[in-house]
């Protein structure tokens, strides 16, 4: 993906090596992508990825990550560690049926200001 059309890459995917119906998602290799506001449900039904790595992904202005990885099935990875969630309010369902979910950092994760974390983790 370029926006500036001028081959920068801010993102990309790649097949997994092991098996070839898999995918990792690398996002925001070159620059910094500015989520939604509301990205809920964004990465949801990704059913054939097995990890998301963010790079310069924004996230500082994200009210809501409701289902954000919702039903993505196979994921085993998720680096979050960049991610800036000091103004997020509803994080309800964001990792609901993620049942292969093996790694997950939320140590950086301020939910100071979250006021739904319902069946955050459910299924998983």
């Amino acid at each position: 993906m370029s926006e500036a059309g001028d081959n920068s890459i801010i993102g990309y995917i790649v097949k997994d090596s092991d098996d070839e119906n898999y995918y990792h998602a690398y996002i925001g290799s070159d620059g910094i992508i500015d989520s939604n506001p509301d990205s809920s449900f964004m990465f949801s039904g990704f059913t054939n990825l097995r990890s998301i790595n963010f790079g310069n992904f924004n996230t500082s202005t994200v009210t809501k990550m409701t289902g954000m990885f919702m039903s993505a099935s196979i994921l085993e990875s998720i680096n979050l560690s960049s991610f800036d969630t000091s103004n997020v309010t509803d994080m309800s369902g964001m990792f609901i049926y993620c049942e292969n979910l093996k790694s997950l950092d939320l140590s950086r994760f301020n939910a100071s200001n979250v006021t739904n974390m319902e069946m955050m983790f459910a299924d998983c």
